[in-house]
C-alpha cells in the first residue's frame, strides 16, 4: 500500500472517529438540556415520579419500624 492510500485510509478513519465523538457530544448536550427542562418543570412544587416512589419507600420503611 503506497503512502497516499495509507494516508487516505487514516484520514477517513480519523474523520469517522471525530464525527462519532461530535455525535456523542451532541447527545450529551441533549440529555443535559432535557435534565434542565425536567428541573424547570419540577419547580412548580410537584414531584417527579421517581421522587414520589422513593418517598413512598421511606414512609413504608418508617411505618414498619425499619
Amino acid at each position: 500500500m503506497d503512502l497516499a492510500a495509507r494516508h487516505g485510509t487514516w484520514h477517513r478513519l480519523l474523520r469517522m472517529a471525530n464525527m462519532r465523538e461530535r455525535e456523542r457530544e451532541r447527545e450529551r448536550e441533549r440529555e443535559r438540556e432535557e435534565r434542565e427542562r425536567e428541573k424547570e418543570r419540577g419547580r412548580d412544587g410537584s414531584l417527579h415520579w421517581s421522587e414520589v416512589y422513593h418517598k413512598r419507600d421511606d414512609i413504608t420503611c418508617a411505618f414498619r419500624g425499619r
